[in-house]
């Protein structure tokens, strides 16, 4: 936190001498000799750790963001792709490995990926917007026309929805819902499942939210309590 990059190192590596099976912090150092510019080394520390069996959903993630934070958006949209194989309901798992195979050029594998996330995140517009990418590049124009116009057609976006996850167990999650086209007071009314490291729900929550006036945004915030860490999430729209 205070950008003492090489003492931070240092600790690391004297930590792992006794514990070198510890993923979190073997983690955190290569997220730190990526803040040093040392992506060369970082690289190898991911690659390490990918290679090691048994890893979670939640560990494979975290692989994930620190190959996409260095740009090597390949190498993050396999380790995403691997932590959704363990965790096929997380909507930001899905969310990063689609956006990560398009900033990759990884159009292939694309559509299925976007639309995997519209069933997670239904009213998300970059989900079809990807998705639209998808089939653009594969030839299929009418196929993403259609698809792209949706995002206009969103009558509400659910916006930046973010999970904190609970040391203790459980998560919080916080968002925010954007006026597209409703009626100023209108009721949107989601159903949030929670979901843990191995796939399995561990319940879900309601959110109801009165929105403002078009284009405004209304918070929301909920908290799933469980006795174990909660790490992904995904949604239904209830209402309207």
């Amino acid at each position: 936190a205070e950008e003492r990059y090489s003492e931070a190192i240092q600790a690391y590596d004297d930590y792992l001498a006794n514990h070198p099976d510890d993923i979190q912090v073997t983690s955190n150092k290569a997220g730190t000799l990526a803040l040093m510019g040392m992506n060369t080394e970082a690289q190898a520390v991911y690659a390490d750790l990918l290679a090691r069996p048994g890893l979670n959903s939640r560990e494979t993630f975290a692989i994930g963001i620190g190959y996409y934070n260095m740009e090597s958006y390949s190498e993050a949209a396999a380790a995403f792709k691997r932590s959704l194989d363990g965790n096929g309901m997380s909507r930001d798992a899905a969310y990063n490995y689609a956006q990560s195979l398009f900033l990759a050029e990884e159009f292939e594998d694309l559509p299925n990926a976007a639309m995997h996330l519209i069933e997670l995140d239904p009213n998300n517009p970059n989900a079809y917007l990807l998705a639209g990418q998808g089939l653009l590049n594969a030839g299929q124009e009418d196929e993403a026309n259609e698809i792209a116009k949706k995002s206009e057609e969103l009558a509400f976006v659910v916006e930046q929805p973010a999970l904190q996850p609970l040391a203790g167990g459980g998560g919080n999650l916080t968002g925010s819902i954007l006026n597209n086209s409703l009626d100023a007071n209108a009721v949107v009314q989601l159903r949030f499942h929670f979901t843990l490291a191995d796939g399995t729900e561990a319940g879900t929550k309601d959110v109801t939210v009165q929105v403002g006036a078009a284009e405004s945004s209304t918070p929301f915030d909920t908290q799933m309590d469980a006795t174990e860490t909660v790490v992904g999430f995904w949604y239904e729209v209830l209402r309207p």
